[in-house]
């Protein structure tokens, strides 16, 4: 299974699945840059993934998915259980980032639809509201191109 770690301090839920696939640690730049001390002394290799809250807050599902990278597709492609490290502005009830609690949930419902995976995606929920009308409109919405970078990682499903 596939699964993106949703803690923005780093020490979040382990996601779905990734039981075969290990986990692999994204810091989001550039405010994840706070965990790389941490993640240095305890010596866990780290890439890196740019999720901003600036596209979430602009609903733009374009660029929330093509600036995810292709190391963070790959792995999650491949049943990797994925923490995102993001340390930003934290709303007070969600204690996480939004690019963490809105674009977290946008890719994960996405990349389900996108990537044809079996029985239907997760629900997603922000601030207590079933968006998952508005997603659906927002995929149909995406930029072929961006459709297509972000199918092309479907090959490597597990």
């Amino acid at each position: 299974g596939k699964g993106i770690a949703e803690g923005g301090d780093g020490q979040g839920d382990r996601g779905k699945g990734g039981e075969a696939g290990g986990s692999a640690h994204f810091i989001n730049l550039s405010n994840g840059a706070e965990s790389l001390p941490l993640l240095s002394k305890l010596s866990v290799p780290y890439s890196y993934t740019r999720m901003q809250s600036s596209h979430c807050e602009s609903q733009n599902f374009d660029g929330i998915l093509s600036n995810l990278g292709p190391a963070l597709l790959i792995h999650l492609a491949m049943g990797t259980t994925c923490y995102i490290h993001d340390y930003g502005s934290r709303n007070k009830k969600r204690k996480a980032p939004r690019a963490v609690w809105y674009g977290v949930t946008f890719v994960k419902y996405a990349l389900h639809k996108l990537w044809d995976l079996e029985g239907e995606p997760a629900t997603p929920m922000l601030r207590g509201h079933n968006v998952s009308g508005e997603f659906d409109r927002a995929i149909m919405r995406l930029d072929k191109g961006v459709k297509k970078q972000v199918r092309y990682y479907a090959n490597y499903l597990k």
